[in-house]
């Protein structure tokens, strides 16, 4: 498909309503039917008007002719001012019903895409997730989405300033087919030469505003991460700097959208009012000049009504094209291929006996080898221990045995099936259910430390007799036995709240309450004295009868307490004596 085409609106459009189809029929149409009814509505509203200003201009004897002919003004005038400001009120009441409801359409919309984005970046290969910047996933769940909502929302809005433009146009023709189209083609012949002149700077500046928009988050998150260090080197100034200039780029473009989208209606008014100025000077001498005076209060009435509806069909359309990207890029997240995590329901391992790895060699994206040939075989009962310098490849190797990677060759046997994420994904995916991980890096979620522990909403009150027992059990192996009058204490962002070892005690202590076959360890222990550390492997040979227990640190010393400790150098993985 041609790059044109799927920056075209109408691909955009499509491909919006294909995703948001299980909405229902009914409520997509609901929005466009108000459009409908809200322009036939200001139709009857601006025709209305031409009959009651000549009825204010006609005298008696006069407007007695015409009601033989015109049962328009045989109603009484009492009566027909009733039904003019019933009129008047009921096209005010659907036009705020029109955008209520397509306000509502577009926030729906903003909900199930921020889900279907999320879920998306979340069951994506895990080889493409942690290659992407955090940043990116941020912006493209919140910012980008909040793009397409604008999107959605401002097309709802155009349409249905299109729809009253349309409606007011057609009625002035009836009136008057001369004045109509002068009026009408006058007004969107101005407005299409803008467009159709600042279309591709429409593009370009939807473009700017999206990355400007990802890079100030991306410079927002690292500055926190680094506070430390900009703090000690007093870096705020060029930290502040660089900020400035990337909101210098967001906001001057979308100063230059704003611009574009409203400067036209004020240059038009001043058009507009010079015109009435001269036809009024014209029809004060016309013979029939009661007729013309409400001929062209008609008109006045009818370009109030027209000129605001044109300009807004326009400044929508600015906004539709300033937000294109943002659409763009969440259809385009929408594409990726996603893991099918349902398969795991189908599936369950139970009785894991032996874990082997088989001639591994692992490579990363440029294609240089991270370790060749491993041969290794994990044992029930027993903690294996892998060491090696930072970047030898020992997470990497870590993710290969938990299911998340897949080798460049070689397997991985579970019980002597072939670990094979590209011909059996979902026993891969089962296989991650029979494991638990303490990564390098803590996450923990700013809530108390029971709900890290267990899951958010959990509190102690709604744990059983056993989970409880359970939690004590290994709140005494993770030496956390002086955290138990704080279980409901909140943990902070990160677990800022908390030392670095209580947060390494905290995340060993959720991995091990999942009481699964395969605990892995990541380099978990690094905010641990020795002593601490000792204490904790000590309970974990204790509970190791039943499972396999893998860990992984840059230094030998702080896997001591392993059974069999391998070595990764020069690619190779090498056992230790």
């Amino acid at each position: 498909m041609s790059i044109k085409r799927k920056n075209s609106t109408i691909y955009l459009i499509s491909k919006l309503l294909w995703h948001v189809r299980g909405i229902g029929f009914i409520k997509l149409l609901i929005p466009i039917v108000l459009i409908i009814i809200s322009g036939l509505l200001e139709s009857f509203t601006t025709f209305s008007t031409l009959t009651f200003l000549q009825r204010l201009t006609t005298d008696s004897i006069q407007l007695e002719l015409t009601n033989k002919t015109n049962f328009i003004y045989s109603i009484p005038q009492d009566k027909f001012l009733l039904i003019f400001v019933f009129l008047i009120l009921i096209t005010s009441y659907f036009r705020i019903i029109t955008l209520q409801s397509s306000l509502s359409l577009s926030s729906k919309v903003g909900q199930i895409f921020a889900v279907k984005v999320y879920k998306k970046i979340l069951t994506i290969p895990y080889k493409k997730l942690i290659s992407m910047n955090s940043s990116e996933s941020i912006s493209k769940v919140v910012n980008h989405v909040n793009g397409l909502v604008y999107f959605l929302n401002s097309m709802l809005l155009f349409l249905s300033a299109i729809a009253v433009a349309f409606a007011i146009s057609l009625t002035l023709l009836t009136i008057n087919i001369k004045f109509g189209i002068l009026l009408s083609l006058s007004l969107l012949f101005i407005y299409f030469l803008i467009a159709i002149y600042n279309k591709k700077f429409l593009f370009l500046a939807s473009k700017i505003v999206a990355i400007s928009i990802e890079k100030e988050i991306k410079q927002v998150q690292e500055s926190i991460k680094n506070i430390r260090t900009i703090k000690l080197n007093s870096y705020q100034e060029s930290e502040v700097n660089i900020l400035r200039d990337l909101e210098r780029n967001l906001r001057v473009n979308q100063e230059k959208v704003g611009f574009l989208g409203n400067f036209p209606k004020y240059l038009i008014e001043s058009l507009l009012i010079l015109a009435f100025v001269i036809l009024s000077n014209r029809f004060s001498n016309n013979i029939n000049s009661k007729y013309s005076i409400s001929l062209l209060g008609t008109y006045a009435f009818g370009a109030i009504k027209l000129l605001p509806a044109i300009s807004q069909a326009f400044a929508n359309w600015v906004k539709m094209k300033s937000h294109t990207v943002s659409t763009q890029k969440v259809l385009e997240i929408l594409t990726w291929k996603s893991e099918e995590i349902n398969t795991v329901e189908n599936i369950i391992i139970n009785n894991v006996n032996s874990i082997e790895l088989k001639d591994i060699t692992l490579q990363n994206q440029d294609g240089k080898n991270l370790i060749e040939n491993v041969n290794m075989k994990l044992e029930k009962g027993k903690i294996i221990g892998i060491s090696g310098e930072s970047g030898s490849g020992k997470s990497s190797l870590l993710d290969l045995i938990c299911g998340l990677n897949y080798a460049s060759n070689g397997n991985i046997f579970i019980n002597d099936t072939k670990l094979d994420y590209k011909k059996d994904p979902g026993f891969c995916y089962a296989w991650r259910m029979c494991v638990s991980i303490v990564e390098q890096r803590i996450y923990l979620n700013d809530c108390s430390i029971i709900e890290n522990i267990f899951g958010q909403g959990i509190t102690a009150d709604k744990l059983t007799k056993s989970n409880k027992q359970k939690l004590l059990e290994i709140l005494k192996i993770c030496q956390l036995n002086n955290m138990i009058p704080r279980l409901s204490e909140r943990v902070g962002e990160g677990g800022n709240l908390l030392s670095g070892g209580e947060a390494q005690r905290i995340a060993l202590a959720r991995a091990l309450i999942k009481d699964r076959i395969l605990l892995v360890l990541d380099e978990c222990t690094s905010g641990l004295d020795n002593k601490l550390q000792n204490k904790i492997f000590k309970s974990l040979k204790k509970i190791s009868k039943n499972k396999f227990i893998i860990m992984a640190a840059h230094r030998q010393e702080a896997l001591m307490a392993c059974d069999t400790i391998y070595k990764i150098e020069n690619y190779k993985l090498k056992k230790l004596d």
